[in-house]
């Protein structure tokens, strides 16, 4: 059996067993690499946690800081402390998610990282996906109306 049809067949058996996302709807939202190296299980835990986290320090924490960047000053500018308030909410849960993901990456079971898998998949699908996509839409739509700076003006927004 070939690795990737091999790896396909051990999730399917630990899907199963705690009740995982189907490896397609993993793959679509994740884009998941296969590692036929380590155990499936891991390789799964590894992938969610580098994609999730990857988003997390590049979007979510330069929104919630103080911006050092040209497009991270008008970003932040671009969202209310309302917005700011909800995107803290879904940062604690996935800072929460990395620690516990920490403690896997030195003691793992089975049990712990399938555990650790249906929390991450439920955290994305219930809190963090819909959350991102309207502050991306919304911030694909306040560049568009952003006029030149002239001399030192301020930004001024449409």
């Amino acid at each position: 059996m070939n690795p990737k049809a091999s790896f396909f067949k051990e999730y399917k058996t630990i899907q199963r067993k705690f009740q995982l996302p189907h490896i397609n709807d993993l793959q679509k939202k994740f884009k998941i690499e296969f590692d036929s190296e380590i155990p499936v299980i891991e390789n799964i835990r590894e992938e969610l946690s580098d994609k999730i986290f990857d988003f997390s320090d590049r979007v979510l924490e330069p929104l919630l800081s103080e911006p050092d960047t040209l497009h991270g000053f008008i970003e932040h500018h671009m969202i209310s402390d309302e917005d700011r308030r909800k995107l803290f909410e879904i940062y604690k849960k996935i800072q929460s998610l990395k620690w516990e993901n920490h403690i896997l990456s030195i003691n793992s079971s089975e049990e712990s990282s399938g555990n650790w898998i249906k929390k991450a998949w439920d955290l994305w699908n219930s809190d963090i996906e819909q959350a991102v996509m309207d502050i991306c839409r919304r911030f694909s739509e306040e560049w568009r109306k952003i006029e030149p700076l002239k001399n030192n003006e301020e930004v001024i927004h449409g």
